[in-house]
């Protein structure tokens, strides 16, 4: 069954190479009790390890029912002592983290084999352990522990049973036990042991090998060979037959045995040892060779190894854990800041409750730094309510005559204050008495019709209600409209504690004759914007105003102390609902732009780009980022030159045809070639008198549509002779009207392609937005609107779906779905997007995103840094573990468990560990984040949440933290695999 062929084992160390096994050729029965014998360091027990496979030899063969270790894979070896090998221990080296009964049926378990309870329950009363079985091995005496051992090897029913000095360490009488159990077991297997007690190889071997220097000097059989007479007298001690009668020559020497103190042992039959050199041992023919059985430790026992092995240093443990939740929950604070996502943080804010609700502009993007804004039209509003699910409604800016103001991103002073009933004098407080808190304008038009309201005065989709009046009752909202030449309009709650706090700041002065003690009192008063005067007819509550901002209430506008940063989120708070708009009926907007002649403004994609008007060969670079749609002048007043007057009728323009202002003749068209002459003169003459016509003040009331016919008239009339003159100096006139627009690049940056375009200009129109003088806040070159048609603009890359509503306004839910379709819009780098209308906070996010960035980036290199330190920490108590642990996995891999089984076990040991860190991690980041996010609020007001942490965080943290364990085993844990099992068993 087993046979080693010059077997040679060498151990090299610093001092030098040592022999141990030095040409070695052994032959094995299959049966009996074989002592290997010799002085210490002779080989014998690295004779007995390469025998069990806990080491490899290095010459030679070892040959186990036909199987040579040399074709041996590391998994064969495994399965090798598995099958066939119980190993006997010197130092028992049992498991101590298991009870006597799992030390035992361990062995089963790696066979894949249910343990009979009856066979082992026969085992642990044969070896007298029966009561011990639940107990642990330091809980047993020397001789019980070795019992449990051999237990250990004989229940899985081995071929053969290794024992290394298995006396070693017990009394004699105790060793004689355990000697009688091992010749017990070599009537039917193979014992080999290694023993320095001559006297025990004498009694008990069949066999005994003696090795000095590594080499077979002595192999010998021992046979029990019977004396026929009644008294043998042997060195140690005197044997008699029982029963025997004695002659006189064997009763003197049992006299003599007693004289001399000897020993003297009665026994029905006399034995005695017989000594022979052993002879050729031949393999038995027709012997089934064995099939190796392959580790199957269940993934139970391994998983509870890898626990038990958790608390071998529970302070060290716990010390591991603690620094690794640490670095990870500072790595989830500063991963939470550097993946700070604007998109996402948007999202968050709008689904948070801190707002309820949302105010938005739209805009094209045409560089990182410079966007043209665009007024909404209804059915942009419409497409974007079903695309986000909001409920957005337009804002139409009562100064939206100002045109300028609104293409250049221009809004002046916001903070001014309106007439209310008195003479801007005796209201407009002085911007150094300000209040703070009340240091804003009414700034648009909002507009609801009759079925948003339900009866109890609450605005469908939206948190606002009509606060009842001083008697109590709710006003009907149609009485906007009933009120005659006086426009009735609803203010919000905010605008009216605005009025009577001004009141209250003048309590010398009445308002209309009556004292504003209650904002209900401001029901049926009058109210003067913009010249133009309104009737309160409703007070509507848009929401409760958080208390954070009633500080402002203690500071002047002019203080220098005033928190600044509270004031921008105050004002971004004002606009992102109606408090700042006046609540008007459906159609008033359209109304008023009638009545001035507004059309819509096309705001050019190029809006900080220059355009080039070229005509004649003449060259100038004007600022040109608005245009009008023809479609619009359904009541324009043009004059064609083809002698074609047109007064308020449709015109068709084709795609390369273009009107201009009556403005821009001379300095537009014709600048270069009129000069200074008569023509100048007479040009500029009609120009001056359509000027001072359009500045005379038309009176209200009786006569103002006849005076407004007449001024008409009087323009129509000079725009008639200013062309007559044009055609009377240049005969070729009709021909000398073309222009070119190009886009010219903005720096490096330019979306889209530049455009060349020639337009042929066929007319001039006039009376639209001429209630305003055109103010150039670039301070370039501004010339007014060109007139195209839809195709005209397309051309242009102008957006056509323009309106005239410059923001839009929309209660905000708790739905996530649309906080993140509607922040995706806000979030767009290039191409349409929305903005968040006067929110400070955003402003300086996009304004400092390099800065941020490069913030950011130093943040993600110190998490990186705490996961390297996380990993070294990890690497560490897994090393340590290990190494508390080298005898037990030598046990166990001397059982046969297999390389994968430890492997996994010390896996998951770290793997738990990295996991319990992982949890506890993200919880102590969550709550750190927490903090983090209120001390920004609390130090810089920021009230966007910039330190995000959720389910991405969790995630990353838990899976690094995995993975870090998983990196932190991985090199120990080889490291302790790729190990002999011989080196693990030693304790050194």
């Amino acid at each position: 069954m087993l046979e080693l062929i010059d077997v040679r084992k060498v151990y090299t160390t610093k001092a030098g190479d040592t022999v141990a096994l030095n040409g070695v050729s052994i032959k094995f029965a299959d049966k009996g009790l074989v002592f290997i014998s010799g002085k210490s360091g002779c080989g014998k027990t690295t004779l007995l390890n390469t025998i069990g496979g806990l080491d490899k030899i290095d010459g030679g063969e070892i040959i186990v029912d036909g199987k040579k270790f040399s074709e041996f894979t590391p998994a064969d070896y495994d399965s090798y002592r598995n099958t066939m090998v119980g190993f006997v221990f010197q130092e028992y080296n049992l498991l101590n983290e298991y009870s006597i009964e799992k030390n035992i049926n361990i062995a089963d378990e790696l066979q894949g084999r249910k343990t009979d309870i009856e066979e082992l329950r026969g085992l642990l009363s044969k070896f007298e352990i029966a009561e011990y079985e639940k107990r642990k091995p330091n809980q047993l005496s020397g001789g019980q522990k070795q019992r449990v051992a051999i237990a250990r090897a004989l229940i899985k029913n081995p071929k053969i049973i290794l024992a290394d000095e298995p006396t070693g360490a017990l009394d004699s009488a105790t060793g004689i036990q355990v000697m009688d159990l091992l010749k017990e077991l070599s009537k039917d297997k193979l014992v080999i042991v290694v023993s320095h007690e001559n006297s025990f190889a004498e009694k008990y071997a069949d066999r005994i090998i003696r090795i000095v220097d590594g080499q077979v000097v002595e192999d010998v059989t021992l046979s029990d060979v019977f004396v026929q007479e009644n008294v043998y007298d042997s060195e140690e001690e005197i044997i008699v037959k029982s029963g025997a009668k004695l002659n006189e020559i064997e009763t003197e020497k049992l006299v003599q045995a007693v004289e001399n103190k000897k020993n003297i042992r009665l026994t029905e039959k006399i034995t005695v040892r017989q000594r022979k050199k052993t002879e050729k041992i031949e393999a038995k023919e027709n012997q089934e060779p064995v099939t190796f059985i392959k580790s199957r430790m269940k993934f139970k026992s391994v998983a509870s190894l890898g626990m038990k092995s958790l608390v071998v240093k529970p302070f060290r443990l716990i010390i591991t854990i603690l620094l690794s939740v640490i670095a990870f929950a500072v790595f989830g604070v500063f991963d939470s800041v550097a993946s700070y996502n604007g998109e996402r943080a948007l999202a968050k804010l709008l689904s948070s409750g801190e707002y309820d609700s949302v105010a938005v502009y739209s805009v094209y993007n045409s560089t990182n730094y410079n966007n043209a804004k665009f007024k909404m039209s209804q059915s942009y509003l419409n497409s974007l309510n079903k695309e986000t699910g909001y409920s957005f409604r337009g804002i139409y800016e009562i100064d939206d005559d100002e045109y300028f103001k609104d293409v250049s991103n221009y809004y002046g002073d916001r903070r001014e204050y309106f007439n209310v009933g008195y003479t801007p004098d005796e209201i407009k407080f002085n911007v150094y008495n300000a209040v703070e808190y009340f240091n804003h304008k009414v700034n648009g038009f909002v507009e609801f019709k009759w079925s948003d309201f339900n009866k109890n005065g609450t605005i469908k989709d939206y948190n606002y209600k009509i606060i009842p009046d001083a008697s109590g009752n709710v006003p009907s909202y149609p009485v906007l409209l009933e009120n005659g030449d006086v426009q009735g309009v609803g203010i919000s709650k905010y605008y009216a504690e605005y009025l009577r706090f001004w009141s209250t700041q003048n309590p010398d002065k009445k308002y209309e004759g009556v004292t504003i003690n209650k904002i209900e009192d401001l029901y049926g008063k009058k109210i003067t914007i913009n010249d133009v005067e309104y009737q309160i007819s409703a007070i509507i509550d848009c929401g409760k105003i958080p208390e954070k901002y009633e500080t402002l209430k203690t500071y002047k506008t002019s203080d220098s102390n005033l928190p600044q940063a509270l004031s921008q989120d105050f004002a971004t708070y004002l606009n992102a609902n109606c408090n700042l708009c006046l609540f008007v009926p459906q159609g008033f907007v359209q109304s008023l732009r009638e009545k001035n002649n507004r059309v819509v403004n096309y705001v050019g994609n190029y809006n900080t780009i220059t355009y080039k008007a070229s005509v004649r060969g003449s060259e100038k670079e004007y600022r040109l980022p608005i245009f009008y749609n023809v479609k619009e002048f359904t009541k324009l007043n043009t004059v064609l030159f083809d002698d074609n007057y047109v007064d308020g009728d449709k015109i068709e323009l084709k795609s390369n045809e273009a009107l201009v202002s009556y403005r821009n003749l001379t300095r537009f068209l014709y600048e270069q070639d009129i000069g200074y002459g008569d023509d100048t003169q007479q040009i500029n003459g009609y120009i001056s008198i359509i000027n001072d016509t359009l500045t005379e003040e038309i009176p209200q009331g009786e006569g103002r549509e006849e005076a407004l016919q007449q001024r008409r008239e009087t323009i129509n009339s000079s725009i008639k002779s200013i062309v007559q003159v044009l055609k009377n100096r240049y005969e070729d006139f009709k021909y000398a009207k073309e222009l070119t627009l190009s886009g010219k690049k903005f720096g490096s940056n330019q979306l889209l392609p530049e455009i060349e375009k020639k337009f042929n200009v066929v007319g001039i129109y006039f009376d639209v937005n001429i209630d305003k003088q055109l103010v150039d806040y670039a301070q370039t070159p501004i010339i007014e609107p060109l007139v195209l048609s839809n195709a005209g603009l397309q051309s242009l890359n102008v957006n056509t779906n323009q309106g005239y509503y410059s923001r839009a306004i929309s209660t905000v839910g708790s739905s996530s779905i649309s906080a993140n379709r509607l922040s995706a819009k806000m979030s767009n780098d290039s191409g349409y997007k929305l903005v968040w209308f006067e929110n400070g906070v955003l402003e300086i996010l996009e304004e400092n995103a390099e800065f941020i960035g490069q913030f950011l980036d130093l943040f993600l290199y110190i998490a990186i840094a705490m996961i390297i330190f996380s990993i070294f920490m990890l690497f560490n108590y897994i090393s340590t573990s290990i190494v508390s642990k080298r005898q037990s996995i030598g046990v166990l891999r001397a059982l046969g468990t297999g390389g994968k089984s430890i492997f996994l076990m010390f896996l998951l040991e770290g793997l738990t560990i990295a996991l319990i860190g992982g949890l506890l991690a993200s919880l102590v980041s969550y709550i750190a984040c927490i903090f983090v996010n209120a001390y920004i609020l609390e130090v810089m007001n920021l009230t966007i949440k910039f330190v995000l942490f959720g389910g991405r965080q969790i995630a990353i943290i838990v899976a690094s933290s995995v993975a870090t364990g998983f990196m932190a085993s991985l090199i120990p844990i080889i490291r302790i695999v790729k190990e002999k099992p011989v080196a693990l068993i030693r304790k050194d």
